[in-house]
């Protein structure tokens, strides 16, 4: 029904989802999201070269999206330090 590819990646998916879920830290929540993306990456990639793109095509667009994510991602964090000297989230509600 599903092979190992699909599993990990949708494993990473429910792991980031779990800890985002559990978490109050600021930068914990960011690293579960990143799971969450790069197992929705994974499974991009798959369809990708199932439906016939050249390896290196998969590559750049992988490469210059997961870039994209890791830059927002530091500046999501340095914006929240410097806004409320904090990581815990329950400090963003007042």
């Amino acid at each position: 029904m599903f092979d190992a590819l699909t599993l990990i990646s949708l494993s990473m998916v429910l792991v980031g989802l779990a800890a985002v879920a559990s978490t109050r830290n600021v930068v914990k929540v960011i690293l579960g999201l990143q799971a969450m993306s790069l197992g929705g990456l994974l499974l991009l990639s798959y369809a990708f070269s199932e439906s016939g793109l050249l390896a290196r095509d998969v590559v750049l667009l992988l490469s210059v999206v997961t870039a994209v994510v890791e830059v927002s991602t530091v500046t999501a964090v340095l914006l929240y330090w410097f806004r409320l000297r904090t990581l815990d989230t329950r400090a963003a509600g007042g």
